[in-house]
């Protein structure tokens, strides 16, 4: 997940075809600039899926291997941004699939995750931030890669079909609000900058 709340932003490298020694690192870049320059920030190693800024923290949700292929959550981890320094909180359960993104409410003060539930159709799940328990909040109608929080707590995200729609967090309604005109694939994520109101996509 992208973490836009002031430029520079920063978010986990999952790829990059000129720079490989920064895989999976946490990275910042410049917003504001017409080309991307990463920077490294924290050396990391393995999986991560998602992320968001929450509390004055930075959570990351870390993945693993799973046994019949694909990726699985892991746990849930703290990123000291100044420090360098990697927290583990706990074991992430209650998400059987890979975490495509998660986004902080801080009307409600709650860790947002979407992920897939079957072949057509992705969850919104609540992630607690003291244990790494989670649970259902809703079934979705589709499949989404991304989520992400307004300031005020309304979810929006981008299906898997490229759509942007608003998400309903108590109900889990879906209200598609126009195509992006792009399909995604691979790794998504999306944040709002609270000091702006803009939402960014990296989208790939």
């Amino acid at each position: 997940t992208l973490l836009a709340l002031m430029h520079p932003a920063y978010g986990f490298l999952a790829g990059h075809d000129d720079n490989t020694r920064l895989l999976n690192h946490l990275v910042s870049f410049d917003l504001d600039s017409e080309t991307t320059e990463f920077s490294d920030v924290i050396v990391y190693s393995d999986y991560t899926s998602a992320a968001d800024w929450a509390e004055g923290r930075y959570y990351v949700a870390g993945s693993k291997n799973a046994p019949g292929g694909g990726e699985i959550p892991d746990n849930l981890m703290i990123f000291d941004i100044e420090s360098g320094q990697i927290t583990t909180v706990a074991p992430i359960t209650g998400i059987n699939r890979f975490i495509n993104d998660m986004t902080y409410d801080n009307s409600t003060s709650t860790m947002y995750a979407v992920s897939r539930v079957g072949d057509s159709r992705s969850a919104l799940f609540a992630i607690s931030l003291s244990d790494g328990t989670s649970s259902r909040v809703a079934t979705l109608d589709r499949r989404f890669f991304t989520l992400a929080s307004t300031y005020a707590g309304q979810l929006y995200g981008i299906s898997y079909e490229g759509d942007f729609c608003a998400i309903d967090k108590n109900s889990g309604n879906v209200s598609v609000i126009g195509h992006t005109g792009h399909y995604p694939q691979s790794f998504q994520t999306m944040e709002f900058d609270y000091s702006t109101g803009q939402l960014y996509w990296i989208a790939s």
